[in-house]
């Protein structure tokens, strides 16, 4: 409806392909409207006005008007796009034209969800797991952008979520106001993601750490060792955690070499900190 409404008259298209979905819209943005205030506020401007209030009074056979004309499409695309764990499109704004780019990939893929149930014990919302798998892949995050890439409209909320997962230690706040930035805490973007099993220690190419630089979740369950080897079983038991996120951390302490495996068969497997000795 975009397409229709935003259209300098001349033919708008759509090209699928193997990795992207683009679509193109001739004559560029708008009026007031820019790249950055897409999705993060309810700023509208349309070169058919008188169009966009026939559809905004028009139903359809649900009851739903055509458009609604309220500036919210950007911010809900966004929204549904992040509840089915797919990355938001990126932007292209010219003189002649206005382009919308779709990835033909899942950003929260099953790797991604593994990482994801490593690093917090408490439930994520969508929003905060793509933030999250964002910043894993490199992006610093603020206020604004957070709310771009989520669809989440409202600042108070956006900081509210922010700071929830400042609060559990994954990530931290540089700056304040208006100048604070996000990214993820030292450590927290190396969770191992390879399932543990019987074979032998997967610590090459990995530096040795110090229980200093653990995440919460990472000590937690090293912490958990202290009383000398535990099953797998017995660490989600203590701890509280799921048995995928034992199997994760378990492997990343291991990985940062402060966690070892012993047991001569897989039924008699289990992990004791390298700093203590088995009993």
């Amino acid at each position: 409806m975009s397409i229709f409404c935003g259209s300098s008259g001349r033919a708008s298209a759509a090209g699928l392909y193997p990795d992207r979905l683009v679509i193109r819209n001739p004559g560029g943005l708008y009026g007031p409207v820019t790249i950055d205030s897409l999705g993060t506020n309810t700023l509208s401007s349309s070169r058919n006005r008188a169009l966009l209030e026939i559809l905004e009074d028009t139903p359809m056979g649900d009851g739903h008007m055509v458009c609604e004309n309220r500036g919210t499409g950007i911010a809900r695309m966004r929204y549904a796009l992040t509840q089915v764990g797919m990355e938001s499109p990126t932007f292209i704004d010219e003189i002649g034209i206005f382009q919308a780019e779709f990835p033909n990939h899942t950003l929260l893929d099953p790797e991604a969800l593994d990482w994801l149930s490593s690093v917090s014990s408490r439930p994520l919302t969508r929003s905060q797991m793509t933030a999250l798998v964002m910043m894993r892949n490199g992006s610093d995050l603020t206020n604004g952008s957070f709310r771009a890439a989520t669809g989440v409209l409202d600042g108070r909320a956006a900081s509210k979520e922010l700071k929830e997962l400042v609060e559990l230690g994954i990530v931290e706040q540089i700056g304040t106001r208006g100048s604070a930035h996000y990214k993820l805490t030292a450590g927290a973007d190396d969770l191992g993601l390879t399932i543990d099993g019987a074979g032998g220690e997967e610590t090459d190419g990995f530096p040795e750490a110090t229980p200093a630089s653990l995440t919460p979740l990472q000590a937690k369950v090293y912490d958990a060792l202290e009383d000398g080897p535990l099953s797998r079983a017995d660490i989600a038991e203590q701890t509280g955690l799921g048995p995928q996120q034992v199997i994760n951390l378990l492997t990343v302490l291991r990985r940062k070499r402060l966690v070892r495996m012993i047991g001569a068969s897989a039924i008699q497997i289990r992990y004791v900190a390298k700093d203590r000795s088995p009993r």
